[in-house]
This record gives structure tokens, C-alpha cells and sequence, in this order.
């Protein structure tokens, strides 16, 4: 706006050259009203995302950091596909994921270790040093005689280069489902030195100080992202005051607040007087005030190593001067204490009143030379020679007054983050069972499930596998849900099976502490729910409740569900496997799983170092015959017996009223028996629900086998089921 308006009086006034000389005036206006804010180097970003562009410099890293770093070769997708579903009338899908190797340089120095990885703000590799996630990490540390990677020099040719004074990562295989089957935004923890601190002598080599470190305090972290050393040094120094020492031996670099440890004391100062020209060289040690005309910062940009490294500003302590406020940012890493501290050391710099003197000796100790801290005998404070000249009578030395060093102890605040679960990837744990009939699908189909657990969250799933052998068959299914399940904490004592039981109760110790059971109502319990694989039996609660951070009371039972009384009535053991049938059991498929005592199924996970193995539990429990119940003796007329039952269906859990339930096997057929179940001593064949013995053939039982069990079991099409009591021989 100025620009135009001056131009054009200019030009009104002074013709073309005046309205060049307007235009001039005019730029310099606009500059100062409206310049935006100064930053003192634009260097620090925010944390980037990892890129492949050509020509982008690799940055030097030193201490402890967070880096982008840059991909510098990479491979197709590979792709892979997965089995989900199935079951309870649901169809199997088919899920594809894929994979990808690359490598991404780091650091174009050599580092010291590899922490923490984030990929798209989640841990891909936690502090353990595990990845999160499907494949294989290796990274080098950048030395100058380490070899090719082998999975690059496979994929490019012998000319494939090693890299060498390069830190760089290579993924194999790196799982991409969690990414939307894409390279995440990669960051890393860099550990490039052993030290703590960051040192001078490390980013600067070679100051030829004599001196192991030159360290930058509370600086645990720098980036260097390219550009010349003066300007590394022009950085460095609005936070780190440098001396510039003219020695014997040439220029040196040193730290004001190493030099101002060991200060020297000067001789008093003499008087030259006046030469014989009458020219007057005496020096009164009179100090000459300058104010520093640079605008005082308030206010520093870093990174904050207590918040994973995402950049932090403090602000100086102070009312704040006229002006728009200057901002200093520095690629370092600091914790909100140590950059409140440093960002007041900056402000109060920029403050500082110079004060000069000039003061006058007969002789110089040859240990003081310009960038020397010196003490002054009767002058408060410490000073900096700045130069000398030479005089006949003496040596005038130019001081400076060195701004104290009186750091409050102050304190500050890096703000709360949330930052990503760091669990190391748990071991999977594996079950293998079949279930009964639920009426949904194919009632010949045995319905056998595999449960897989683990102790956290940080579980990945588990892809399984038949064993044959010792050789792992892929059934290209896997688990992906943690089941809720782990084992029974004291004994279930055995049940009827014929009521509910309210007042009953069983303690489940769960493989995870975020696991839990939900409790439920009389309703629920009626449409399903809660229900509960204790060994074989399957029972419903219906109310949980947490004891300690694994450990659940469950109470409010109905036991002996989908035909299993006859596992209720022995009860359980400790330590009997409990799982809670849900959404979380991976359907086998029978054509594949053989359902035998020998089937053996084997889940693989990120956190397992074997496949581990599972038995097939529960033979034939998919199409068993129910047990006949409401077994019934009368007597009839002529002194015998009328032995009745109501037979039960598989897939029919509920009693629906006023609906006969179907049949499901082929035909109707019971085996009525006396004596053992095994091996009985009587038995008959009937297809009706009742048998009739007349009055002969009781006392003739009653003779010949005296308190030996009547029983009746349903004959189905695949086998028998278990025996139900109707009397006893006596």
C-alpha cells in the first residue's frame, strides 16, 4: 500500500527518478508495518511424514530425536487373502491384505540405536524393540564397512550399495492392513550418541580446544537439516553465547559459559598520560553504555521430549515489549523446564545494556588474548576482552561486560498428551472344540470352532493351521478377536441340571486383564445368552460380577445347556478351561479339520515363538442325539410296568410352546436297557416314546438283575446319545 501511494507522490513531485526513489521509500515502509513475524531459522518442522523426493538432503542427527527420514527403495504390494466368518447360518468372506518391503534412510551420520517407531501416530515397534505389526525390521547403524542389506541386494543387483556412513531401516514383508493397505507416515526415535547431551564439538569437529566435550546443556536432541556451519553456528549461538578465541594456533570456538569458570584476574589499570605531541592517552576506566537495538524474543519453538518429541513453545518470563512478538526456533529437543530456562537466557540476551570500558596495562600475560574472561580489581561483574592495542607505555585492552549468569529455577509445563499403548506382543493362547447342533445349518455338519486368546490388546490374531504329523496345513483362516476365556479357579460342583440355580456360582481367572464378562437378564438368559463352555458343558449366567483384575464371580447359573446334563452332573475340576461363546470363535471347516481325538489345530501369532497346538475337544458333540427326559413308571393292571419318556431334538434348545419340535434324525428309534450303559445285560428297541413290560417279565428283572438301573437313549443317525435314568430294579 505504501509502496503505491509514494510511487505515485514521487513520481507527482520528482518525475520518473522520483518515482523510483518513492518506490524504494515505499518498499521499506511496507516492510516494516507489514513484515511478518521474524523467525530466527525456519528450521524446526513439524514432525513430516516420511517422503522419496529426489534431491532432499539426509539430515545429520545428534543425541536423542524424532525423524521423518526418507524412503529410498521399496517394493511391490504383496498381496495375500484371508477367511473370516461363517458359522450360525453366516457366510464366509474372503478379506485381502497386503504386504510391502522398503528401506528409509535416517541419519547421514553413523548412530548408536533404533528406538521407538510410529507409523501414522500409533507404535509400529515399542521400546522392547517388537513390531506391532506382520513382518521383519533390520536397520544399520551406518558405519562405513557394513555390507549390503541382503533383501536389497537381491531385489536390485551386485551394484546394490551398502549405504555406508548412511543409518538406514529396511521392512520386509511390513503388514499394511492397520494402514488402509498403504506406507504409513513413519517417525523415529533416533539414538545417535551414547551421551546424554548434546555436544558443541560434536556438530562443529575438530575446535582443536584440547577438550573432550564442549557440551550444550539440557540439549538432549539436534537436528541438522542441511546448510552451511555458519549458519548451524548462527543458530546454535542465540541460545549458546560462543566465544571466537585468536590464539597461536590459529581460530577456536568456545562456550561463554565453559570460559566465564575460570576468570583471571587483570592488573590495576595505569595511567599513559599524554605523549610528547601532546596527543592524552590516559584511561579513567570510564564504561560506555550501548542498549542492543535487536528486538527481544519471547517466545521459543523446540521439541519436547516428554510429549514423543512433537514440537513445544515456551515463553519468557516478563512483560512483553512493543512490536510483534520474535519467535526462536531451534530443531532441538529440551524438556519444558530446560527451554522455559533457555528461552529467558535468549530474551534477557537480547536485553542486555551492553557496558564497555577501556582499560590500560604496563604488561599482558600472554594467557589473555582476545575472547578471555577477565575479573577487574574494583569493578563488579565479569568482562570479555574484545581486543588490545599496543602503545608505548602499555596495552589498552577493549572490554565487554559479560551478562551474568543467574538462571531462575523456574518451572513449566509440556501440556498432557495421550500416547500410544506400548505392549510387546503376547504369546497366543488356543482352543479347539465342537458344539452341538445350533439349528441353523446343516445338521449332519460337525460344528467344530477354535478360541484364541492373549494376555493384551497388543494381540494381532492368529493364523491357524492342521497339524498332520508335525506338517502345518494353512486352512487360510485365521482369528483376529480376542476370545473371553481361561480357567476355572476352584471346582464345579455337579448339578441336575433341572432348575435354575440362582444361588450357584463359579470363579473364572481370564488370560487378560481387559477382559470381562457382562451380566445379563432372565430375558437374555432365555434368548442365549451368556453362555459358557466350562470343559464339554455348556451353562448360562446370568449376573458378573469382577473380583481382581482377572479374577470373575459368576453367578445366577443354568446348567447342562444344548443336551449336556450328563457333563453337569460330574461337574469340574479346577482349572478346567472356561470360554464364553460368542462372535469371537473362528468356524473350522469339517471337510478340512478331520473331527477325531487325534485332530490337532495350531495358531501362529506375531508374539509366538512356536505354533502353538490345541486337541479337539468334545467328539461327535454336533450330532449326538439328545438325551430323552421326563422319564415316567406306572404300573399297569395286570402288575407290570409303563415306562415312558419325551424325546428331545438336536438344535433345540427352548421348550416353544404348543409346537411339536422336529424330528432331525432319519427316523425315531430309542434303546431301552438294563444294567450297564456299555455292555447292557437287557435291552429293547422301540420307536414309540413308552415301553410296556407285563408282569412276568418284571419279576423275572427283578430276580435276575435286583438293583440294576433302567435306561433309555435315543438311537439317531450318527450315534447314540447319552443315557437317561427312568428307574432301578427294585
Amino acid at each position: 500500500m505504501a509502496t503505491l501511494l509514494l510511487t505515485g507522490l514521487g513520481t507527482l513531485i520528482g518525475g520518473s527518478v522520483g518515482g523510483a526513489i518513492g518506490a524504494v521509500i515505499g518498499r521499506q515502509v511496507d516492510g516494516r508495518i507489514f513484515a511478518p513475524g521474524k523467525h530466527a531459522a525456519p528450521r524446526l518442522k513439524d514432525l513430516s511424514v516420511t517422503s522419496s523426493s529426489y534431491g532432499v538432503p539426509i539430515p545429520r542427527h545428534f543425541g536423542r530425536t524424532r525423524v521423518a527420514g526418507s524412503i529410498i527403495w521399496a517394493a511391490e504390494l504383496a498381496e495375500r487373502s484371508q477367511t473370516t466368518g461363517g458359522g450360525k447360518g453366516k457366510p464366509k468372506t474372503k478379506s485381502y491384505s497386503y504386504s510391502t518391503s522398503f528401506a528409509v534412510a535416517l541419519s547421514s551420520r553413523p548412530i548408536n540405536a533404533l528406538g521407538r517407531i510410529w507409523a501414522d501416530g500409533k507404535l509400529l515397534r515399542g521400546i522392547a524393540g517388537d513390531l506391532k505389526v506382520g513382518g521383519q525390521m533390520r536397520w544399520y547403524r551406518g558405519d562405513g564397512d557394513e555390507f549390503p542389506d541382503p533383501l536389497l541386494s537381491g531385489a536390485i543387483d551386485e551394484t546394490c550399495p551398502g549405504f555406508r556412513d548412511t543409518a538406514y531401516v529396511v521392512f520386509e514383508d511390513l503388514q499394511l492392513e492397520d494402514f488402509g493397505n498403504r506406507i504409513p507416515a513413519l517417525t523415529f526415535e533416533v539414538i545417535a550418541d551414547r551421551f546424554e547431551q548434546v555436544a558443541l564439538d560434536q556438530i562443529v569437529p575438530d575446535l582443536g580446544l584440547g577438550q573432550a566435550t564442549l557440551e550444550l546443556k539440557d540439549m538432549s536432541g539436534f537436528s541438522d537439516e542441511g546448510g552451511s556451519l555458519l549458519s548451524n553456528l548462527e543458530l546454535l549461538e542465540q541460545g549458546y553465547p560462543l566465544l571466537c578465541i585468536n590464539s597461536r594456533d590459529g581460530v577456536e570456538l568456545a562456550l561463554l559459559e565453559t570460559a566465564r569458570r575460570n576468570p583471571q584476574m587483570l592488573p590495576p589499570m595505569i595511567d599513559f598520560g599524554s605523549d610528547e605531541e601532546g596527543n592524552d592517552y590516559s584511561s579513567s576506566g570510564y564504561i560506555h553504555r550501548a542498549a542492543n537495538e535487536r528486538a527481544a524474543p519471547r517466545s521459543l519453538r523446540y521439541y519436547d521430549r516428554s510429549r514423543d518429541y512433537q514440537p513445544g513453545v515456551q515463553r519468557s518470563v516478563g512483560q512483553a515489549g512493543t512490536g510483534r512478538e520474535e519467535v526462536v526456533e531451534l530443531p532441538a529437543v529440551f524438556d519444558a523446564p530446560a527451554a522455559v530456562r533457555l528461552c529467558n537466557r535468549i530474551t534477557r540476551r537480547a536485553r542486555w545494556r551492553t557496558e564497555q570500558l577501556d582499560w590500560a596495562i604496563a604488561e599482558l600475560d600472554p594467557s589473555i588474548q582476545p575472547g578471555s574472561i577477565v575479573k577487574l580489581p574494583g569493578k563488579p561483574g565479569l568482562w570479555l576482552v574484545r581486543n588490545w592495542e599496543w602503545h608505548d607505555r602499555g596495552i589498552q585492552l577493549s572490554l565487554e561486560r559479560v551478562q551474568a549468569a543467574a538462571d531462575a529455577v523456574l518451572s513449566s509445563d509440556s501440556g498432557a498428551i495421550v500416547p500410544p499403548t506400548d505392549q510387546q506382543q503376547p504369546a497366543s493362547k488356543l482352543w479347539v472344540f465342537e458344539l452341538p447342533w445350533d439349528g441353523a445349518s446343516s445338521s449332519s455338519a460337525r460344528m467344530i470352532f477354535a478360541a484364541a486368546s492373549a494376555e493384551n490388546a497388543a494381540w494381532r490374531g492368529s493364523a491357524l493351521y492342521l497339524d498332520r504329523m508335525g506338517k502345518l496345513v494353512d486352512l487360510d483362516q485365521a482369528a483376529t478377536r480376542r476370545a473371553v476365556a481361561g480357567h476355572l479357579v476352584s471346582a464345579l460342583r455337579p448339578s441336575s441340571a433341572n432348575f435354575f440355580e440362582r444361588e450357584a456360582a463359579l470363579e473364572v481367572e481370564l488370560v487378560g486383564d481387559d477382559l470381562e464378562f457382562a451380566t445379563t437378564t432372565a430375558a437374555g438368559i432365555g434368548d442365549g445368552e451368556n453362555r459358557l463352555l466350562v470343559g464339554e458343558e455348556i451353562l448360562q449366567f446370568l449376573d458378573a460380577r469382577q473380583i481382581s483384575s482377572r479374577i470373575w464371580r459368576l453367578s445366577g447359573l443354568l446348567r447342562g445347556r444344548g443336551g449336556t446334563e450328563h457333563l453337569a452332573a460330574a461337574g469340574h475340576a479346577a482349572g478346567t478351561s472356561a470360554i464364553l461363546l460368542d462372535n469371537s470363535l473362528v468356524p473350522l471347516d469339517p471337510a478340512e479339520v478331520p473331527a477325531t481325538p487325534e485332530t490337532r489345530i495350531a495358531a501362529i501369532g506375531l508374539g509366538d515363538e512356536a505354533p502353538v497346538i490345541a486337541n479337539l475337544a468334545a467328539g461327535d458333540a454336533t450330532r449326538r442325539p439328545l438325551s430323552p427326559v421326563h422319564t415316567s413308571q406306572r404300573l399297569t393292571q395286570d402288575g407290570g410296568w409303563n415306562l415312558g419318556w419325551v424325546r428331545r431334538a438336536r438344535g433345540q434348545w427352548l421348550w416353544p410352546d404348543h409346537v411339536d419340535t422336529p424330528l432331525v434324525e432319519e427316523t425315531q428309534s430309542f434303546e431301552v436297557g438294563v444294567g450297564s450303559v456299555e455292555s447292557p445285560s437287557v435291552s429293547w428297541t422301540v420307536a414309540s416314546e413308552g415301553l410296556d413290560l407285563p408282569a412276568a417279565e418284571v419279576a423275572s428283572l427283578l430276580a435276575s438283575f435286583p438293583g440294576a438301573p433302567v435306561w433309555v437313549r435315543q438311537i439317531g443317525t450318527y450315534g447314540r446319545s447319552p443315557a437317561t435314568l427312568i428307574t432301578d430294579l427294585i
